[in-house]
């Protein structure tokens, strides 16, 4: 299945290339491997994955986080940038990809956000929680999500210890568990 899935990856990579609609096209073979490729026009950098098996809970998770938290997206959007500015957004080199940010946006609203603040003051207060408040040396992130039909995982914080995350070699590095597989470490 893996071997298809890469050889779908490269055929949509060789197709758009050829119709003139990406450049940079490199497919990444990870965990859940992905298309990475430039839009010419826009500029705009795209990840596209196939068959993943956990996409149906990773749509739902996005469509109810959008409606839920009015204030996210745009929050994402600026946050994604910066990253792209200082091109620390790209998972698989150990930077902080699209995922990771979601959950920590997602998290930051389930855990601090008032709903009714402006933009500025949610970016000030996401910086704020993630670079002085939460201690990620000992603490790791967990969003609320759903374990299956009837069951729901609610979101907090842990201690790395407890969860088997403590890295020593790199003590600083953030732990924040998937939302749509509790088994990963993002």
């Amino acid at each position: 299945v893996r071997s298809a899935v890469i050889d779908g990856l490269r055929q949509l990579g060789q197709a758009l290339r050829a119709r003139g609609a990406a450049v940079d096209v490199e497919v990444v073979k990870a965990t859940v491997s992905i298309l990475k490729f430039v839009d010419p026009y826009l500029g705009s950098s795209f990840d596209v994955c196939l068959n993943s098996p956990q996409r149906q809970v990773s749509r739902q998770l996005i469509s109810t986080t959008l409606s839920t938290f009015p204030a996210f997206r745009p929050l994402f959007i600026v946050l994604k940038a910066f990253l792209v500015a200082r091109d620390i957004n790209t998972t698989f080199e150990g930077t902080c990809g699209s995922f990771l940010l979601f959950t920590l946006v997602l998290s930051y609203f389930e855990r601090t956000a008032d709903p009714t603040c402006s933009l500025g003051h949610h970016l000030f207060a996401f910086f704020h929680l993630y670079s002085s408040v939460l201690e990620q040396t000992r603490v790791g992130l967990r969003c609320s999500t759903a374990a299956g039909p009837g069951r729901w995982i609610q979101g907090g914080y842990f201690l790395k210890h407890m969860q088997g995350w403590q890295d020593d070699s790199r003590p600083d590095s953030l732990a924040a568990v998937s939302a749509v597989d509790q088994a990963i470490d993002l």
